[in-house]
């Protein structure tokens, strides 16, 4: 079948590019003949070839061409010229060009300002006078009424919400988005007469080009292809109702965990207004860990300079440390001398001492405790920040055992204060820990009636427990994608009027989605009201510095999932069978040992997060794994004994703990685990809907999966009702043989590899079965080369090219 007109469309990119274009030209849809422009003939090759596969029997031809007058108008000679579009008219021109520019407005150049409105808006403005110019070459100049309604064709313009409103380091961004707009407006008003649609299109949502992926099935990103058939739709109205703009968005424009620090701050900031109105309190607990598993950190060098200055934008009343803020010298003393200053006397460091790098001198990483009386109920509060018992900080720091800590008479004094309404005690650490047990008790043996509220971390688990009918413990998941908020009401107010105490103290729980639509349901605002501005200059600042640190920056595209515990171990999804068979086979290779036996062994812990299937990015790379962790190896090793080092390690965790407390086998798994979850096989009906939850989706059937949780309170503490995910054990270690066969007699020594994290409990090992290792028989194994790193190196050069 021959095609029905011609279209033409630039920005030919991977996703939206392709998904429109596949849509226009496909013989089963728009059958347009179809002109494809991009400035890179890389990228128009990529689309080309995805196109021949996708949409057979296409008529497409590629022009490489830029935005400027000069470009534009060689392109649209060369088009009118080209003879697979001979005898066909113009029906469809779609401007799909991306528009990214973020810059403190102080140091934005003049040039650099008008140069990228000259690109992007003055680029609009000439595509749509080309394409104007050829509409009339190919119909007339004859407008709707001397034609009797006959329209000539339609001009799209793809935009973003940034057309609507902009925010702070995005002048030129938004000059540029919303001079497309209202140039799409004035160019629809003066030639609608003659017959020509203009439309503004506004895409307000993440864009892929996948029709099978679960985030375009349940409604979290748009599929491509959609706009594409969205597109044609446009091109399709008749004269008596043309859309002259439209907005388009996935049903769940935000996913469940993509509220950035920017919105939490403007959370934390509507909901103190809010208090403030009612004449309650709002405390901010933070329990550390807020450093290491994502780009912003991770990627820069050194390490932190970009978070430092977002992180201290948030007014946190109680904020403590984490493990992984002590595992390096350079990160505590960041902590010391940029951290604990932001937060002035609101840091604190229970059981946690540093030897000042500026001194010399052993002194307490921050004050020991706080007491301060709330803003609006006068409730007087005494707060404490503890570390559980940690031993694999860096030699510059000290962690005092919770034990020894609460014999100190500081803590005593601190307990024994009557002048006290609650205690709160903030930390790092699991709430159903033996320390925390122990705090409880020291408080409760002194002050057996005074309210005391517990804010855990550590184990990456939504959890709740009841101490006593006073006394509650929340813990609030992983990776800032829940916002724990703890109730407590019927605290006296000894400070002021108590005639205002409440007869009885009551606790309740709720774990938050950190996403958009649980921001806007409890602070009963949207999106135009919600977003103060000191949080919006702070989403701005992180995108600004995500782009400095180019972490979109993609090393290939991962072709399927690949899961942490959501499948079995092992199995094809299973990200740690990925390691050991494709992974470390192929990257751990010293060329001075290449042709020794191995045995590399890795921890599963070292693995934080799932890969999704989509482009791999280097914000990917530090989510996946974020630990700096060389390689070392012991050579020369017994095969009898080597071959049994994988059991010991995931299956003599007891005797191994006998032998070392310090080096329990469970250290080794994912953190998770280690909170004692036992395997979780969900079946695939699940139906405890509590009627005070969120239902993003009216279709149960179509629940997006997510936490459930079961606690000392029962199962409503979910704000958001997910379909449940299940959960496999993994074992501790997992281990890649490499030039080993299962019966291979002729092998009686060989190099065991394995993460330099992992060594004592190598060393431990080994003890066990027999054999004598100190330290100092290990030598680094590919030096200089990072676990992280390699995993990025494999990418680049298995899963090559972009999505």
């Amino acid at each position: 079948m021959p095609p029905a007109g011609l279209a033409i469309l630039i920005g030919a990119g991977p996703n939206t590019g392709t998904g429109i274009a596949r849509i226009l030209s496909h013989p089963s849809h728009g059958n347009l003949a179809l002109a494809i422009l991009a400035r890179s003939p890389d990228t128009l090759s990529s689309t080309a070839a995805n196109l021949a596969r996708t949409a057979p029997g296409s008529v497409i031809e590629t022009f490489p061409s830029d935005t400027s007058p000069k470009s534009l108008s060689e392109t649209f000679a060369a088009i009118r010229a080209h003879k697979s579009f001979d005898g066909l008219k113009l029906r469809a021109a779609v401007y799909n060009v991306k528009h990214a520019q973020v810059k403190n407005f102080m140091t934005e150049t003049h040039h650099e300002f008008v140069d990228s409105l000259t690109t992007y808006v003055g680029g609009a403005m000439a595509f749509a006078q080309e394409s104007l110019k050829l509409l009339f070459e190919h119909h007339g100049e004859q407008g709707l009424v001397e034609t009797k309604g006959k329209m000539k064709g339609t001009i799209i313009f793809t935009g973003t919400l940034g057309a609507m409103r902009s925010n702070a380091r995005f002048a030129s961004y938004g000059a540029g988005r919303a001079g497309v707009r209202q140039l799409s407006q004035s160019i629809g008003k003066e030639f609608s007469e003659k017959g020509v649609h203009v439309v503004h299109v506004i895409a307000n949502g993440g864009i892929v080009d996948d029709n099978e992926g679960e985030d375009v099935i349940i409604g979290k990103k748009i599929k491509a292809e959609s706009v594409g058939k969205t597109y044609l739709w446009l091109i399709g109205q008749e004269p008596d109702l043309w859309t002259s703009e439209l907005d388009i968005r996935p049903a769940l424009e935000k996913p469940s965990f993509s509220a950035d620090w920017g919105d939490y701050i403007s959370f934390a900031e509507r909901l103190r207004e809010r208090a403030d109105a009612e004449g309650v309190d709002l405390l901010v607990i933070d329990t550390g860990d807020r450093i290491e598993g994502n780009g912003l950190y991770d990627a820069s060098d050194p390490k932190g300079v970009y978070t430092s200055d977002i992180f201290k934008e948030q007014e946190i009343d109680v904020i403590t440390v984490g493990n992984h803020e002590l595992y390096k010298q350079n990160s505590s003393d960041n902590e010391y001398l940029r951290t604990v200053p932001n937060f002035k006397g609101n840091y604190l460091a229970s059981n946690l001492d540093i030897i000042d790098p500026q001194t010399g001198e052993r002194v307490p990483l921050a004050r020991r405790y706080r007491k301060f009386t709330t803003k609006n109920q006068g409730i007087r509060v005494v707060a404490f920040g503890f570390l559980f018992d940690f031993k694999g900080n860096a030699n510059n720091t000290f962690v005092q055992k919770v034990l020894d800590t609460i014999d100190e008479e500081w803590f005593k004094d601190a307990i024994h204060d009557r002048e006290v309404d609650l205690f709160v005690v903030a930390g790092h650490v699991h709430i159903r820990s033996e320390e925390y047990r122990m705090i409880f008790k020291a408080i409760r043996e002194v002050q057996w009636d005074t309210p005391i509220q517990f804010f855990g971390g550590h184990y990456h688990i939504r959890d709740y427990k009841k101490f006593d009918s006073k006394s509650y413990a929340i813990e609030s998941g992983r990776y800032m994608e829940t916002i724990g908020f703890q109730s407590i009401s019927g605290v006296p107010t000894g400070a002021k009027d108590q005639s205002t105490r409440k007869p009885s103290l009551t606790f309740s729980r709720r774990y938050i989605d950190n996403n958009l639509y649980s921001f806007y349901h409890h602070t009963s605002l949207n999106s135009t009201t919600f977003p103060t501005a000191h949080g919006s200059n702070v989403s701005s600042l992180i995108l600004s510095s995500r782009k400095a640190l180019k972490l979109d920056s993609q090393f290939g595209c991962a072709p399927i999932d690949l899961w942490t515990n959501r499948v079995p171990y092992p199995n094809n999804s299973s990200i740690f069978s990925w390691l050991e068979q494709l992974v470390l086979p192929d990257m751990v290779i010293d060329p001075e040992r290449e042709s020794t036996p191995r045995m590399v062994i890795a921890n599963t812990g070292a693995m934080r997060f799932d890969i999704f299937k989509g482009p791999f990015t280097i914000d990917t790379t530090f989510s996946v794994s974020p630990f700096s962790t060389g390689f070392r190896y012991i050579k020369d090793v017994p095969l009898k004994l080597a071959d049994q080092l994988l059991t010991v390690l995931n299956n003599e965790g007891e005797i191994l703990k006998q032998a070392a407390p310090d080096l329990q086998a469970w250290m080794l798994a994912p953190p998770e685990q280690a909170a004692g979850r036992a395997n979780l096989i969900i079946s695939d009906t699940h139906e405890n809907y509590p009627r005070d939850q969120q239902l993003l989706v009216a279709n149960k059937q179509k629940l997006t999966p997510g936490y459930t949780t079961k606690d000392d309170a029962g199962e409503d503490g979910d704000d958001t009702v997910h379909s449940p995910i299940s959960f496999y054990d993994v074992p501790n270690c997992i281990e890649a043989r490499i030039g080993i066969t299962t019966d291979d007699k002729a092998v009686d020594t060989v190099d065991v590899v394995y993460l330099e994290f992992i060594q004592p409990w190598i060393l431990l090992a080994l003890k066990f079965l027999g054999g004598e290792y100190e330290s100092a028989d290990t030598e680094g194994y590919l030096e200089g080369v990072d676990f992280t790193t390699m995993i990025a190196q494999w990418v680049k050069e298995n899963w090559e090219g972009d999505c």
